[in-house]
């Protein structure tokens, strides 16, 4: 309809009245630009307010995991000390409980955190539309950090090696399947680590008499007290990255 009435208006020469055309042509695009560019911005601004969103609950789902892995170094810990207490004393004083804490304390301890929000924010550039410079640099900060945490909280201590060797495989069997941690669920159906209420093996006074002369015959306390150094370190790890998920958590309740 404009561009007929341009070209008859041309036809007539009547150029004030192109030149009106002209106008309208000109700021109807910039309007249209306008509410373009406003479009953008506020679904960049509604995108930006759902990642914080899913950082949150990642970072909540994180504070959930560290409280576990807390609970299970500290489980962990409470048995390696006991074993080297144990050790100090006479072979016929130990019995099964003492072969629980050397198994115990030969358990394995890691994290993997959720990250997945930060990822899809990396992969597909998102992380720009976060408008607050130090909203986007205190979140990069965190998963920084944790990536270094868990790097160093994948180390593996040697004790777990040394115990493996000496157990017999029947034995092993045995405390294997009663234990163990598990996988359990929380009030959130969440999976979330669960050290035994108890841990009574079924171990015949053979296999224990064996197994302790076996712990017995081989110097495991050098190996033990740089495991329970490995515990220590990592447990101080899961209370920094819990530290610091709800201190991001909170920032970004306040300020995003």
């Amino acid at each position: 309809m404009l561009l007929r009435r341009i070209s008859e208006h041309v036809k007539a020469q009547n150029w004030f009245a192109v030149g009106i055309d002209f106008v309208i042509v000109v700021v109807g695009v910039f309007i249209g630009i306008q509410v373009a560019n406003w479009n953008d911005v506020q679904n960049d601004k509604r995108m930006a307010r759902e990642y914080i969103t899913r950082i949150q609950q990642d970072l909540l789902a994180t504070q959930k995991d560290m409280h576990a892995q807390i609970e299970y170094s500290q489980w962990i810990k409470d048995h390696t000390v006991r074993a080297l207490h144990a050790l100090v004393q006479e072979p016929a004083a130990l019995g099964s409980d003492f072969v629980v804490d050397c198994y115990i304390a030969g358990h394995s301890i890691s994290v993997s955190l959720q990250r997945d929000t930060y990822v899809e924010l990396l992969s597909v550039g998102a992380l720009a539309t976060i408008p607050n410079l130090e909203v986007r640099q205190r979140i990069s900060q965190f998963f920084r950090n944790s990536d270094t945490i868990e790097e160093a909280v994948v180390v593996v201590p040697g004790y777990q090696s040394d115990m493996r060797g000496v157990m017999p495989n029947d034995v092993a069997s045995v405390l294997r399947a009663g234990c163990g941690a598990v996988v359990g669920r929380d009030a959130q159906n969440d999976p979330v680590f669960e050290v035994p209420k108890g841990c009574p093996p079924k171990l015949t006074p053979t296999q224990i008499s064996s197994t302790v002369e076996n712990f017995r015959n081989v110097d495991l306390v050098p190996s033990l007290r740089r495991s329970l150094s490995d515990v220590e370190v990592k447990q101080s790890y899961f209370q920094q990255i819990l530290d610091q998920s709800i201190e991001l958590h909170d920032f970004l309740e306040e300020n995003a």
